[in-house]
């Protein structure tokens, strides 16, 4: 069970990470010497707040259930119910953040206006 988990979540949370970062990416303006900030034009654009909502919605329930898949991983190696299952759940879950970091940096830095 936690080995599935896992896979739904780094399923989740790549595709969710990318569909993020390539809409933080479209909203950056050139502003002087660096970008704006996409909370600074919040009353401008209304998609900003929807997309506020659904990263606090990825942080908070990704953690949730990649803890969760994390402990169960942790069950299952110790009481010897799934071992293998249980080892692939823990490195997927371990593995999931770093794999989301990285793909909302790709896909927001591509996605910036030139």
């Amino acid at each position: 069970m936690a080995l599935v988990v896992s896979l739904i979540l780094i399923g989740c949370a790549l595709v969710s990470a990318v569909w993020i970062g390539v809409v933080w990416g479209s909203l950056g303006k050139r502003v002087g010497n660096g970008w704006a900030d996409p909370l600074s034009i919040a009353s401008q654009n209304s998609t900003v707040i929807t997309i506020v909502i659904a990263q606090r919605v990825q942080l908070f329930g990704g953690s949730a259930v990649g803890l969760w898949a994390f402990v169960q991983g942790i069950v299952a190696v110790s009481k010897n119910r799934g071992r293998k299952a249980g080892v692939a759940a823990l490195t997927l879950a371990a593995i999931a953040p770093i794999l989301l970091l990285a793909a909302s940096l790709i896909s927001y830095s591509a996605s910036l206006p030139k």
